[in-house]
């Protein structure tokens, strides 16, 4: 079941019409940098990475999105990898579990630390009231989204659903975020509401860091408000032979941001009502412009279900 839920992930398989959206914050228009042509290598090597030492990434883990620090050299990936309980060294899938995690290595991938801990900490302390009883899988289903600054390296935010891996009628997209590399999570508020706008966003689907502005960074994530889980969760049936379920027309897509280090602590709807936005059924990317402190621009992907 696991595996099949993961599947919903993969940006709502069905057709669409894209459209390219910009909302500049300060409505000030976006200067397009010179492009230069680099010549693409021409060879590939292999290397063996990562590696399994000490079972930090078991045989048989998943390991599905990565995040690419601004040094080169520190990557951030989720997955999922099976839990060996009886500590023989061998994965029983009918015994085992397979839970959320997330890896990180600061030399490019020739060595791997798991650091799933320190999420699970925080999301113990501040949902689960610290109580260390509660088994992983049944606090966080998967980790669904990562993204690295381009500007800090110890600068990583990651989207997860709380709740249990089997139950995604009950799922809660949450975002974490570290400034210290991944030694600490700031869980940040939940639900992703805004209450002025009468808008939510239940599953993610594109997450952003902006670069620093007078001590506030801004994260910007864009997904689909899903108001009975249609999509990611409400047709199981559907999910496990498809590995996703088609929209049933009450989605609406949506673009919301949040300040780090500012006297707001609520999420913004950044797109709905907001002039020149056009309503789709799913929002699928979302990046801050690399003047941001210049432009104050967010790009977005739309996608409208014919």
């Amino acid at each position: 079941m696991a595996k099949t839920i993961k599947e919903c992930s993969r940006r709502l398989l069905y057709p669409v019409i894209a459209v390219i959206m910009v909302l500049s914050l300060l409505l000030v228009p976006a200067v397009a940098p010179p492009v230069s042509a680099a010549e693409v290598n021409s060879e590939w090597g292999k290397v063996d990475t990562p590696n399994m030492d000490d079972w930090t990434i078991a045989p048989g883990s998943d390991a599905y999105m990565p995040a690419l620090a601004i040094d080169g050299q520190t990557i951030y990936v989720i997955g999922t990898m099976w839990d060996d309980k009886n500590g023989d060294g061998w994965i029983n899938k009918t015994d085992d579990e397979e839970t959320a995690r997330l890896w990180k290595t600061k030399d490019g991938g020739a060595t791997w630390d798991d650091i799933t801990k320190n999420v699970m900490k925080e999301i113990c302390d501040e949902v689960y009231g610290s109580d260390e009883t509660i088994p992983w899988n049944n606090m966080v289903a998967w980790f669904n989204f990562i993204t690295a600054s381009m500007f800090d390296t110890n600068f990583v935010a990651l989207a997860a659903y709380l709740g249990d891996v089997y139950d995604p009628l009950n799922w809660e997209q949450v975002v974490l975020v570290s400034t210290d590399g991944g030694e600490n999570f700031e869980l940040l508020p939940y639900p992703i509401r805004d209450s002025s706008a009468g808008t939510n966003l239940t599953d993610i689907y594109g997450l952003s860091i902006s670069p620093e502005v007078d001590g506030v960074s801004n994260i910007a994530v864009c997904g689909i408000e899903d108001p009975d889980r249609s999509v990611c969760g409400g047709n199981v049936s559907q999910m496990a032979l498809l590995g996703f379920a088609a929209p049933n027309g009450d989605e609406e897509g949506r673009v919301y941001r949040y300040q780090t280090g500012s006297l707001v602590s609520y999420w913004e709807d950044a797109a709905t009502g907001k002039p020149g936005w056009v309503n789709g059924t799913a929002v699928t990317w979302v990046y801050f412009s690399t003047k941001f402190t210049d432009d104050y621009t967010i790009l977005s992907v739309t996608h409208k279900y014919s």
